[in-house]
């Protein structure tokens, strides 16, 4: 299970680097470069990162992250600092766009919930139900 969490969080730093080396790059000529051309960039280095190995999510659900990333910041430009200089609080806002895009509500809630913290409270809830029938 470890190894898994390693693989997803070089992917996530590869994400980073992508996203910030783009908009650096914007910033220093002043126009927008291909997002399309990155994604594909970005794919071809998941499978250096994988080598063989899968991730805990389909690869897709990575692409979809950092092609979501690019509408959220084009939507929010005061993002591209967010994105610089406090990146946690950017991939929070991230997976808030997201997740009001729907697109990936049911990634989002699984990325904060703990299957042993579920289970105990599916395991409370039949208690409370059977002490409420009495």
């Amino acid at each position: 299970m470890a190894k898994l969490k390693t693989i997803e969080y070089r992917i996530f730093r590869k994400m980073r680097e992508k996203l910030r080396g783009y908009y650096n790059n914007e910033m220093k000529t002043g126009k927008a470069g291909d997002t399309s051309a990155i994604v594909k960039k970005f794919n071809k280095e998941m499978k250096d990162i994988l080598e063989g190995n899968e991730t805990p999510k389909p690869i897709e659900y990575y692409t979809g992250i950092l092609e979501g990333a690019f509408r959220f910041i084009q939507n929010n430009p005061t993002q591209k600092d967010t994105l610089n200089n406090e990146y946690i609080t950017f991939q929070q806002n991230l997976l808030k766009y997201l997740a009001s895009e729907d697109k990936y509500m049911e990634y989002d809630k699984e990325m904060f919930n703990s299957r042993a913290l579920d289970e105990e409270v599916k395991e409370i809830k039949k208690k409370d139900t059977a002490v409420s029938l009495i």
